[in-house]
Protein backbone atom coordinates (compact mmCIF):
# COMPACT_ATOMS: atom_id res chain seq x y z
CA UNK A 1 0.00 0.00 0.00
CA UNK A 2 1.30 3.53 -0.93
CA UNK A 3 2.49 5.65 1.82
CA UNK A 4 -0.68 8.45 0.89
CA UNK A 5 -2.92 5.48 1.66
CA UNK A 6 -1.36 4.61 4.89
CA UNK A 7 -1.79 8.24 6.16
CA UNK A 8 -5.47 8.11 5.59
CA UNK A 9 -6.09 5.35 8.14
CA UNK A 10 -3.92 6.88 10.67
CA UNK A 11 -6.69 7.87 13.82
CA UNK A 12 -6.49 10.31 16.54
CA UNK A 13 -7.23 10.08 19.85
CA UNK A 14 -8.47 12.44 22.49
CA UNK A 15 -8.21 12.77 26.23
CA UNK A 16 -11.08 12.29 28.48
CA UNK A 17 -9.98 14.80 30.50
CA UNK A 18 -9.77 18.56 30.16
CA UNK A 19 -6.95 20.49 31.74
CA UNK A 20 -7.36 23.69 33.93
CA UNK A 21 -4.78 26.27 32.90
CA UNK A 22 -2.80 27.56 35.76
CA UNK A 23 -4.48 30.27 37.75
CA UNK A 24 -4.75 31.71 41.30
CA UNK A 25 -7.60 29.09 42.71
CA UNK A 26 -7.84 29.98 46.12
CA UNK A 27 -8.63 33.15 47.79
CA UNK A 28 -4.78 33.88 49.67
CA UNK A 29 -6.99 36.46 52.25
CA UNK A 30 -9.25 33.87 54.16
CA UNK A 31 -8.66 33.83 57.51
CA UNK A 32 -6.68 37.64 57.53
CA UNK A 33 -9.74 40.13 57.96
CA UNK A 34 -12.94 40.31 60.00
CA UNK A 35 -16.44 39.50 57.89
CA UNK A 36 -19.60 40.06 58.53
CA UNK A 37 -22.79 39.58 56.43
CA UNK A 38 -25.07 42.29 55.22
CA UNK A 39 -28.85 42.75 54.59
CA UNK A 40 -29.28 45.81 53.00
CA UNK A 41 -27.80 48.00 50.47
CA UNK A 42 -24.99 49.38 53.06
CA UNK A 43 -24.34 48.76 56.50
CA UNK A 44 -22.52 51.62 59.16
CA UNK A 45 -20.32 50.47 61.55
CA UNK A 46 -19.36 53.19 64.67
CA UNK A 47 -15.69 53.63 65.73
CA UNK A 48 -14.51 55.44 68.80
CA UNK A 49 -11.66 57.16 69.36
CA UNK A 50 -9.48 58.18 72.40
CA UNK A 51 -9.65 60.42 75.05
CA UNK A 52 -7.50 61.15 77.61
CA UNK A 53 -8.22 62.47 81.75
CA UNK A 54 -7.93 66.05 82.57
CA UNK A 55 -5.68 66.97 85.79
CA UNK A 56 -7.55 68.58 88.45
CA UNK A 57 -6.98 72.16 89.13
CA UNK A 58 -7.72 72.72 92.90
CA UNK A 59 -10.63 71.77 95.91
CA UNK A 60 -14.27 71.28 95.04
CA UNK A 61 -13.97 71.74 91.35
CA UNK A 62 -16.70 70.82 88.88
CA UNK A 63 -15.46 67.24 86.66
CA UNK A 64 -14.90 68.49 83.00
CA UNK A 65 -17.08 66.59 80.28
CA UNK A 66 -14.84 65.42 77.85
CA UNK A 67 -16.80 63.70 74.87
CA UNK A 68 -15.43 60.48 73.20
CA UNK A 69 -14.93 61.07 69.36
CA UNK A 70 -17.22 58.48 67.63
CA UNK A 71 -17.46 58.63 63.78
CA UNK A 72 -19.06 56.40 61.33
CA UNK A 73 -17.65 53.90 58.05
CA UNK A 74 -19.59 52.51 55.39
CA UNK A 75 -19.77 49.42 53.99
CA UNK A 76 -21.65 48.41 50.51
CA UNK A 77 -22.11 44.86 49.06
CA UNK A 78 -22.49 44.89 45.09
CA UNK A 79 -23.40 42.02 43.32
CA UNK A 80 -21.24 40.46 40.33
CA UNK A 81 -21.64 37.73 38.31
CA UNK A 82 -21.49 35.67 35.37
CA UNK A 83 -22.67 32.90 32.68
CA UNK A 84 -21.54 30.22 30.25
CA UNK A 85 -24.02 28.39 27.72
CA UNK A 86 -23.77 25.14 26.71
CA UNK A 87 -25.55 23.89 23.76
CA UNK A 88 -27.23 20.37 24.39
CA UNK A 89 -26.84 19.44 20.66
CA UNK A 90 -23.14 20.14 21.08
CA UNK A 91 -22.90 18.08 24.29
CA UNK A 92 -23.88 15.27 22.28
CA UNK A 93 -21.20 15.66 19.41
CA UNK A 94 -18.01 16.45 22.13
CA UNK A 95 -16.23 13.67 23.90
CA UNK A 96 -15.69 15.86 27.37
CA UNK A 97 -18.22 17.28 29.08
CA UNK A 98 -17.24 20.60 30.16
CA UNK A 99 -20.19 21.24 32.47
CA UNK A 100 -17.67 20.67 35.74
CA UNK A 101 -14.90 22.51 34.82
CA UNK A 102 -17.06 26.24 33.38
CA UNK A 103 -18.74 25.54 37.27
CA UNK A 104 -15.12 25.46 38.59
CA UNK A 105 -13.71 27.92 36.34
CA UNK A 106 -16.08 30.84 37.57
CA UNK A 107 -15.47 29.33 41.42
CA UNK A 108 -12.11 30.01 41.06
CA UNK A 109 -12.73 33.54 39.49
CA UNK A 110 -15.04 34.32 42.41
CA UNK A 111 -12.35 33.42 44.86
CA UNK A 112 -9.65 35.97 43.10
CA UNK A 113 -12.61 38.73 43.16
CA UNK A 114 -12.71 38.23 47.17
CA UNK A 115 -8.90 38.77 47.20
CA UNK A 116 -9.27 41.89 44.52
CA UNK A 117 -12.24 43.67 46.50
CA UNK A 118 -10.37 43.23 49.77
CA UNK A 119 -6.72 44.69 48.33
CA UNK A 120 -8.84 47.68 46.72
CA UNK A 121 -10.52 48.18 50.06
CA UNK A 122 -7.23 48.64 52.19
CA UNK A 123 -5.79 50.55 50.12
CA UNK A 124 -8.85 53.08 48.11
CA UNK A 125 -10.91 55.28 50.00
CA UNK A 126 -13.60 54.76 52.58
CA UNK A 127 -16.82 56.64 53.61
CA UNK A 128 -17.49 58.30 56.85
CA UNK A 129 -19.59 60.14 58.48
CA UNK A 130 -23.62 59.01 57.71
CA UNK A 131 -24.85 62.21 57.32
CA UNK A 132 -22.21 63.96 55.20
CA UNK A 133 -20.63 61.04 53.73
CA UNK A 134 -17.07 61.81 52.79
CA UNK A 135 -14.60 59.75 51.15
CA UNK A 136 -11.28 59.28 53.37
CA UNK A 137 -7.93 58.11 51.70
CA UNK A 138 -5.24 55.99 53.49
CA UNK A 139 -3.33 58.43 55.42
CA UNK A 140 0.23 59.24 53.83
CA UNK A 141 2.00 58.53 57.66
CA UNK A 142 0.41 55.00 56.25
CA UNK A 143 2.95 54.42 53.20
CA UNK A 144 6.58 53.57 52.96
CA UNK A 145 7.97 55.57 50.02
CA UNK A 146 9.84 52.93 47.41
CA UNK A 147 13.17 55.12 47.34
CA UNK A 148 13.73 53.62 43.99
CA UNK A 149 14.16 50.03 46.28
CA UNK A 150 12.47 46.75 46.26
CA UNK A 151 10.79 45.11 49.82
CA UNK A 152 13.84 45.50 51.93
CA UNK A 153 14.70 44.52 55.08
CA UNK A 154 14.31 48.07 56.25
CA UNK A 155 11.14 48.66 54.74
CA UNK A 156 9.65 45.49 56.97
CA UNK A 157 10.99 47.24 60.00
CA UNK A 158 9.72 50.15 59.50
CA UNK A 159 6.33 49.02 58.86
CA UNK A 160 6.50 47.01 61.92
CA UNK A 161 7.74 50.27 63.65
CA UNK A 162 4.47 52.30 62.22
CA UNK A 163 1.90 49.29 63.42
CA UNK A 164 3.93 49.35 67.05
CA UNK A 165 3.60 53.16 66.97
CA UNK A 166 -0.13 53.64 66.61
CA UNK A 167 -0.71 50.77 69.24
CA UNK A 168 -1.66 47.77 66.60
CA UNK A 169 0.95 45.47 67.88
CA UNK A 170 0.78 44.73 71.21
CA UNK A 171 -2.31 44.60 73.59
CA UNK A 172 -4.26 44.25 70.70
CA UNK A 173 -2.46 41.96 67.99
CA UNK A 174 1.11 40.37 68.21
CA UNK A 175 2.92 40.54 64.85
CA UNK A 176 2.00 36.56 64.35
CA UNK A 177 -1.52 38.22 63.05
CA UNK A 178 0.37 40.59 60.80
CA UNK A 179 -0.49 39.35 56.79
CA UNK A 180 1.94 41.14 54.05
CA UNK A 181 1.01 40.80 50.66
CA UNK A 182 3.51 40.92 47.98
CA UNK A 183 4.28 39.22 44.29
CA UNK A 184 7.49 36.63 43.72
CA UNK A 185 8.66 39.75 42.42
CA UNK A 186 9.48 40.73 46.14
CA UNK A 187 9.24 37.73 47.23
CA UNK A 188 12.42 36.29 45.26
CA UNK A 189 14.29 40.14 46.06
CA UNK A 190 13.58 39.79 50.04
CA UNK A 191 14.62 35.90 50.05
CA UNK A 192 18.16 37.33 48.87
CA UNK A 193 18.87 39.35 51.73
CA UNK A 194 21.88 38.07 53.62
CA UNK A 195 19.41 38.53 56.32
CA UNK A 196 16.76 36.18 55.68
CA UNK A 197 18.97 33.61 53.90
CA UNK A 198 21.73 33.25 56.65
CA UNK A 199 20.86 30.54 59.29
CA UNK A 200 22.70 33.01 61.43
CA UNK A 201 20.41 35.67 61.72
CA UNK A 202 17.30 32.96 62.42
CA UNK A 203 16.53 29.80 64.15
CA UNK A 204 15.21 28.00 61.48
CA UNK A 205 15.91 28.35 57.89
CA UNK A 206 12.65 30.45 56.00
CA UNK A 207 13.20 29.29 52.41
CA UNK A 208 13.94 26.22 52.22
CA UNK A 209 10.73 25.19 49.96
CA UNK A 210 11.69 28.20 47.25
CA UNK A 211 9.33 30.48 49.33
CA UNK A 212 8.45 32.69 52.18
CA UNK A 213 5.66 31.86 54.23
CA UNK A 214 6.71 33.67 57.97
CA UNK A 215 9.35 35.52 58.43
CA UNK A 216 9.80 38.43 61.61
CA UNK A 217 6.23 36.92 63.06
CA UNK A 218 4.63 38.07 60.11
CA UNK A 219 2.54 35.72 57.62
CA UNK A 220 3.28 36.60 53.86
CA UNK A 221 1.17 35.88 51.24
CA UNK A 222 1.68 35.67 47.56
CA UNK A 223 -0.75 37.64 45.15
CA UNK A 224 -0.05 37.21 41.07
CA UNK A 225 -1.89 39.47 38.64
CA UNK A 226 -3.88 37.82 35.97
CA UNK A 227 -3.42 39.84 33.22
CA UNK A 228 -0.75 42.58 32.68
CA UNK A 229 -2.95 45.53 32.83
CA UNK A 230 -5.06 47.61 35.40
CA UNK A 231 -8.21 45.26 35.26
CA UNK A 232 -5.78 42.20 35.89
CA UNK A 233 -3.62 43.51 38.52
CA UNK A 234 -4.31 41.90 41.83
CA UNK A 235 -1.64 44.59 43.56
CA UNK A 236 -1.81 48.10 42.23
CA UNK A 237 0.95 48.95 39.98
CA UNK A 238 1.80 52.19 38.93
CA UNK A 239 4.96 52.21 36.17
CA UNK A 240 7.48 50.20 38.24
CA UNK A 241 6.10 50.50 41.40
CA UNK A 242 4.14 47.77 43.12
CA UNK A 243 1.82 48.69 45.94
CA UNK A 244 2.67 45.81 48.64
CA UNK A 245 0.61 45.75 51.91
CA UNK A 246 0.59 45.01 55.55
CA UNK A 247 -2.47 44.66 57.51
CA UNK A 248 -3.69 43.42 60.78
CA UNK A 249 -6.97 41.44 60.78
CA UNK A 250 -9.39 44.55 62.29
CA UNK A 251 -8.10 46.50 59.60
CA UNK A 252 -11.03 45.43 57.14
CA UNK A 253 -14.64 44.45 57.54
CA UNK A 254 -15.44 42.20 54.45
CA UNK A 255 -19.16 42.12 53.69
CA UNK A 256 -21.45 39.08 51.78
CA UNK A 257 -25.03 39.88 51.23
CA UNK A 258 -24.76 36.52 49.00
CA UNK A 259 -21.94 34.29 49.31
CA UNK A 260 -19.86 32.51 46.49
CA UNK A 261 -22.46 30.85 44.58
CA UNK A 262 -22.99 28.61 41.69
CA UNK A 263 -25.73 26.71 39.30
CA UNK A 264 -26.22 24.51 36.71
CA UNK A 265 -29.70 24.87 34.60
CA UNK A 266 -31.55 24.18 31.68
CA UNK A 267 -32.81 26.54 29.74
CA UNK A 268 -36.00 24.98 27.28
CA UNK A 269 -36.00 27.79 25.54
CA UNK A 270 -32.81 27.97 24.18
CA UNK A 271 -32.06 24.23 24.59
CA UNK A 272 -28.79 24.74 26.63
CA UNK A 273 -27.59 24.02 29.70
CA UNK A 274 -26.74 27.51 32.05
CA UNK A 275 -23.91 27.58 33.81
CA UNK A 276 -23.85 30.50 36.59
CA UNK A 277 -21.57 31.93 39.19
CA UNK A 278 -21.59 35.16 41.18
CA UNK A 279 -21.18 36.72 44.32
CA UNK A 280 -22.98 39.95 45.99
CA UNK A 281 -20.04 41.31 48.85
CA UNK A 282 -17.80 44.42 49.88
CA UNK A 283 -15.31 45.73 51.74
CA UNK A 284 -14.47 48.60 53.98
CA UNK A 285 -11.63 49.76 55.78
CA UNK A 286 -12.10 50.42 59.67
CA UNK A 287 -9.31 51.43 60.80
CA UNK A 288 -6.56 53.00 58.94
CA UNK A 289 -3.55 52.97 61.52
CA UNK A 290 -3.85 49.15 61.21
CA UNK A 291 -2.60 49.47 57.68
CA UNK A 292 0.57 50.09 55.68
CA UNK A 293 1.16 50.70 52.10
CA UNK A 294 4.18 49.40 51.35
CA UNK A 295 5.54 50.75 47.66
CA UNK A 296 8.71 48.38 45.75
CA UNK A 297 10.42 49.13 42.64
CA UNK A 298 10.28 46.22 40.00
CA UNK A 299 12.63 48.09 37.52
Amino acid sequence: MAEAEVAKLYTRVYSRSIHVLGQQMEAVTTGTTETDSIESKEKWYDRAGKKKLVKKQGRVQDIPVTETPFTRRRATASRYHVRELVDEEEKLQVLNDPHNVMAQNGVYAGRRHEDKVKIDALLGSVYQDEDNPTAVALPSGQVIAHGSAGFTMAKLRQGLKILKKAHQIGPRGMPSLVTVLWTAEQEEEFMALEEVKNADYAEKKVNEDGFLEKFMGCNFRRVEDEEDNDDGRMLPKTGNIRDCIMYLPHALTYVTRKPLYGSVDWLPEKESFQIVTGISDGAMRKEDEAVVKIECDES
